[in-house]
């Protein structure tokens, strides 16, 4: 006997493999999702600028 794959099991499939991907992301220290809803604000220029130099000078 062979077996079929349908179409609606692999979409609830995937549909509960992200929803477990946003839970390790919601559970970590530097989530996204979280930062995207809580509406967290852009790095102002001098963040910026003192990422830049950190980066430039680790050789």
């Amino acid at each position: 006997m062979a077996s079929r794959i349908d179409g609606e099991g692999v979409l609830w499939a995937l549909f509960f493999v992200l929803i477990i991907l946003a839970l390790f992301d919601i559970l970590g220290s530097n989530s996204v999702i979280v930062d995207f809803f809580s509406g967290s604000r852009t790095p102002s220029a001098n963040q910026i600028e003192r990422a830049a130099d950190r980066v430039l000078n680790r050789r």
